[in-house]
This record gives C-alpha cells, structure tokens and sequence, in this order.
C-alpha cells in the first residue's frame, strides 16, 4: 500500500513539474515574440523604398505582397515584415511573412541597376484578427545586417509607413475616416483623375494628385489670398545623379518649382478650387518634396516629401 501511494505521489510530483515546464515554456516564448514584435515608426526615411503590389482578402485570409529595400543596407539576407496598426488604439496585426517569397519585380527608376530580385514580401494574415470598424496603417519593418567600421556584424532594423491604410477590405492611399475628398464630382477634373493616383492630402484644403504624366494640385481658394507671393516648390530626387539635368547634379535633386501665375488650369467648371497641372519632370524620379510655399515669409505654408508610387501597378 505504502509502495502505491509513493508512485501516486512521484507520478502526481513528475506531472506538476511537467506542467510547470509548459507553462515557463509558453511564457518565455511569448516574452521572445513580444521582443521580436518591438517596433517604433521612424519618418520621413528617404533610403528605404517600397511599394505594397497586393493586399486583398480571399476567403478567410487577408493576402499581402509587394518589395521593399534599404538602399543603403541591403543584402540577400534582407528581409522585409508588415505590420497593420491601428491608428486609433495602436493594436498592431502582425501578418504571417513567408520565408521565401517569389522574386520582386522593381521598376528599374528605383533599383540604379542593382539586383533586388530578393526584396520581395508575401505576407497573411487571417482575416476574423482584422476589427471591421478599424482603420490600419500599413507599417513595413526593414531588417538587414552590416558590419560597421570595427568589423563587428550590427543589425539594422527600421520601421516605416507604406502610405496605405486597409479599412473594411480595402485599401486605400488616405486614412479612410479622416479623409475628405474634393468637391468635383460630375466636373471634366473628376474624369480626367480617373486613372490619377494621391500622392498628398492636407486637411487644410490641398490635395495633389498624380499620373504617368502630370502632377495635379487642387487648392481651395481659402488658402490662397490675394496679398503675397505663393508657388509650388517641387523638388525630385533620383537613384543615380546622371539622370538629373546637368545644371542640378551639384545640388543632388531636381527643381522644377512654379508660381501661381503658372500652369493654372481655367477650362474646369469648378468654383471652390483652383487647379493647376504640371508634367512630371522625369520618369527616374523615385521621390518629390512639393507643396505650397509662401515666398513672401520664406516658409512651407503646407509641404511634403514623400516616395512617388509606380503608376505600372496600376
């Protein structure tokens, strides 16, 4: 009798510690994901460049794919995560990354020649983790190694916006609560921007848009009073020097800013805007700084740069 209670007691003893073991196990690997989930949104960073080609649920998963690479830290052991965050709570959504996804096809403007074939990410993530009446910025954290001027190997880790926000299924350019959109439907603009993309939208009243052709800028006439000079600022920059006009080279970006008094367009039938139209100044451009300076004050009154999207996603 005494022998059965001792191999209860060693039998319930070996159970205990068992489930002990799972449970320090389970909580150090959680402690571990909680480590590797760390993140802080830096911005602007004009060395990482991206682009989000696919984010669509089918059935039950939410799909994601695209490239993304640091031209400055880059190797074939790069990798790339996205993250959906909440831009309300916070909450972040960490999507499943393949391990090896299928090679990236990059416009050659952004690669300089370079070969980032392995730059690409496909990504999933099951569509009941996604709130319906949340919006989400999509974040895309940049891992990659370097070995700095002791030879030592450093870890290189950055996490920025792709500019997209997934909201009820689909995404968009804008953040879809805030955003509002400007007055021109039935106008000859609304047709022309069909096919345009949003490169910027300023609550203040600008929106400018894009095409493979033409930059767009619509402005509400409350920002543009009479007294005082204003112009549109826009400065492009490009991977290899040689493909900026001969004169900018020394400067490191192109300038094709204009004024006012240039490029309006006056056909539309629009009464709350003015519009003005400009060419795009190059097809190498990888990134533009524009927006709507007062000369006068010498300041940005409204100003962003930001990477510029390929319209062959499109």
């Amino acid at each position: 009798m005494k022998q059965k209670n001792w191999i209860r007691w060693y039998g319930t003893h070996i159970a205990v510690c068992m489930g002990i073991l799972a449970i320090a196990f389970g909580i150090n690997q959680k402690i571990n994901i909680n480590r590797s989930h760390r993140y802080a949104v830096i911005g602007p960073e004009y060395t990482i460049l991206r682009d989000l080609t696919k984010a669509e649920r089918e059935g039950e998963l939410f799909l994601f794919s695209g490239w993304g690479f640091d031209i400055n830290y880059y190797n074939e052991d790069s990798r790339c995560e996205l993250i959906l965050q909440d831009t309300e709570t916070g909450e972040a959504l960490w999507p499943k990354m393949e391990k090896k996804p299928d090679e990236a096809l990059v416009a050659d403007r952004y690669t300089n020649g370079g070969d980032y074939s392995d730059a690409g990410f496909t990504g999933k993530l099951r569509a009941g983790k996604v709130k319906e009446d949340s919006v989400y910025e999509i974040l895309l954290r940049y891992t990659s190694e370097y070995v700095d001027e002791d030879g030592e190997k450093r870890q290189y880790i950055k996490t920025v916006t792709t500019g997209d926000f997934l909201y009820q299924g689909k995404v968009t350019e804008y953040n879809p609560k805030t955003f509002q959109a400007p007055e021109i439907d039935g106008s000859g603009l609304e047709k022309e921007l069909e096919a345009a993309r949003l490169f910027h939208y300023f609550p203040e009243g600008l929106w400018i848009y894009y095409t493979a052709r033409d930059l767009y800028y619509i402005v509400d006439k409350v920002l543009l009073p009479e007294d005082g000079e204003r112009s549109f600022p826009l400065l492009w920059s490009v991977r290899n020097i040689e493909d900026l006009p001969e004169n900018r080279r020394e400067y490191g970006f192109g300038n094709n800013g204009f004024y006012l008094y240039e490029n309006e367009v006056l056909d539309y039938d629009i009464t709350n805007y003015r519009i003005w139209r400009t060419q795009i100044p190059s097809e190498k451009i990888i990134d533009i700084h524009t927006g709507l300076y007062s000369s006068a004050e010498s300041r940005w009154i409204l100003g962003i740069r930001k990477q510029i999207g390929d319209m062959a996603d499109e």
